[in-house]
C-alpha cells in the first residue's frame, strides 16, 4: 500500500474522529429541549462513529496489505540468497580439486570458501526476516478484527449521558 493512500486513510480517520468529537461537544454544550435537536445531534454522532469505524477498517486493511507485501519481498530475498549460496557452494566444489593440485592459490580458494560461508549466513538471515515478516502479518491480521470491537467499546464509553431533567 503506498504512503499516499495510508496518509489519505489517516487523514480520513482524523477528520471523522474530529467530526465525531465536535458533535459530542456540541451535544454536551447545548441543552436541547426539543427532541428533534437531540435526534439530529445523535444522528450526527452516529454518522461520525460510522466514519471513524470505516476509516479504522481502511487503515487496518492498508497496514495488513503492506505487511503481506513485505512478507512477499522478504520471501523473494530469501530465495535469491538461497540461489547465491548454492552457486557459492558449487564454486567451492569446483575450486577444491584445483586448490589440492595447487592450480589456484590458497588465498583464492579461501576467498571462495569465505564467500560461500557468507552466502550461507545470508540465507539464514533471510529466512529469519521472512519469519519476522510472517509473524508481523499474522499479528496485523489478528488486529484487523479488533478495531470494530474497540470502536464499540470506545463509543460506549463516549456516549453522552443525559443530565437530570433533560430529555433525550
Amino acid at each position: 500500500m503506498s504512503t499516499s493512500i495510508r496518509a489519505t486513510n489517516k487523514a480520513a480517520l482524523e477528520q471523522a474522529s474530529g467530526a465525531y468529537q465536535q458533535s459530542v461537544a456540541q451535544l454536551q454544550a447545548e441543552s436541547p429541549s426539543v427532541p428533534i435537536v437531540v435526534t439530529s445531534n445523535q444522528s450526527t454522532i452516529s454518522e461520525g462513529e460510522a466514519s471513524v469505524i470505516v476509516a479504522e477498517k481502511s487503515v487496518s486493511s492498508a497496514q495488513q496489505e503492506h505487511e503481506a507485501k513485505l512478507a512477499d519481498l522478504r520471501s523473494a530475498e530469501a530465495q535469491s540468497a538461497k540461489a547465491q549460496s548454492a552457486k557459492a557452494q558449487r564454486d567451492v566444489e569446483r575450486y577444491r580439486p584445483l586448490a589440492a593440485k595447487e592450480e589456484v592459490s590458497r588465498q583464492q580458494f579461501d576467498a571462495v570458501v569465505a564467500t560461500a560461508e557468507s552466502q550461507a549466513a545470508s540465507v539464514d538471515a533471510a529466512k529469519a526476516a521472512v519469519q519476522v515478516a510472517l509473524r508481523s502479518l499474522d499479528e496485523r491480521r489478528a488486529e484487523y478484527c479488533k478495531p470494530e470491537r474497540a470502536s464499540r467499546k470506545r463509543n460506549k464509553m463516549l456516549r453522552v449521558k443525559p443530565r437530570p431533567g433533560r430529555r433525550l
